[in-house]
């Protein structure tokens, strides 16, 4: 697919990773770029109304010569876990019914389609998990995401499906990540309580965003993991952006999983393996120190 000839419908454009996907695409390539929000759609400048929850918006979207995309990225979706397993409606239809609306104008329209997963489709048993692991989703949000790359896959066009875990990043739009919430918890001097027996691997907004890039660049299809190099417990990265971020690692409270009392369970011993996505295309992913160090001296940089 040739660099100059890339139309991307970027849905979820004011998302945590949508957010940073936008920028980099903006500064670092000449494509044509098409964002989608829940309400709007903006390309160069100019913003309309729209219904993300409407099939016949996303049909009228993809008909509009002036909108149509020769890639579609889907960034969106609801990610608090614990809303998913309460709301299931609303989950369902931001998690699945979007994606496939999204999928039928792909096929009517010859459009590749790159979705966001999650390692949540696994159960957490035996991780970390490769590509070819089988899913066996443990709550409802995992669940949802499963259908999802169902719904690219039952659509029978030209996709590729990201899966990818415990996101962090500069830019904070969007949900709040584990980072900046933590963050602000401790600068507060509050106590914050992190579970001890969660394992997975931190990933930077930045690599997912990268490998999507090369993703569109040489047209891969299929099913890749891009998730960060370190597979440590959540309470070892909460002790590692205490750290990093020179706060008092003494506010943070060890607990179990159990103990939170949440709506959905959590995979335990998860992860995800992303050897492929480093042979095939090359992509360099940032250690968890690396990643908040940048994120670290990025923020320092934007309070002066």
């Amino acid at each position: 697919m040739g660099k100059q000839s890339v139309r991307l419908m970027l849905v979820g454009a004011d998302g945590g990773l949508g957010s940073v996907v936008r920028d980099i695409v903006g500064n670092e390539t000449d494509w044509a770029l098409i964002e989608v929000g829940r309400r709007t759609v903006r390309r160069e400048g100019v913003e309309e109304g729209f219904d993300s929850g409407s099939r016949a918006a996303w049909r009228s979207l993809f008909d509009s010569r002036e909108w149509r995309p020769t890639v579609v990225v889907n960034t969106a979706a609801i990610t608090n876990v614990d809303a998913c397993e309460t709301a299931r409606p609303e989950a369902w239809r931001s998690n699945v019914t979007l994606v496939e609306n999204i999928a039928a104008e792909c096929k009517r329209h010859a459009c590749k389609l790159i979705q966001i997963s999650s390692d949540y489709i696994f159960d957490g048993a035996a991780g970390p998990y490769g590509e070819h692991a089988t899913p066996n989703p443990i709550n409802y949000y995992g669940k949802t995401k499963l259908a999802a790359e169902n719904a690219c896959i039952g659509a029978e066009i030209n996709h590729a499906i990201i899966r990818t875990m415990w996101l962090y990043g500069e830019g904070r739009r969007g949900k709040p990540s584990f980072v900046s919430w933590l963050v602000d918890t401790l600068a507060a001097r509050k106590t914050a309580s992190v579970v001890t027996d969660e394992i997975g691997n931190p990933t930077l907004y930045d690599d997912v965003a990268y490998g999507i890039i090369k993703i569109i660049e040489r047209d891969y299809s299929g099913t890749l993991n891009i998730a960060g190099p370190d597979l440590v417990s959540r309470w070892e990265f909460a002790q590692t952006v205490a750290r990093i971020y020179n706060l008092d690692a003494g506010l943070l409270n060890p607990v179990q999983s159990g103990e939170l009392k949440r709506a959905a369970r959590r995979p335990l011993r998860s992860g995800l393996i992303s050897f492929h996505v480093q042979t095939l295309m090359g992509l360099r992913l940032t250690s968890l120190a690396d990643g908040l160090g940048t994120c670290r001296v990025i923020e320092l940089r934007m309070a002066r």
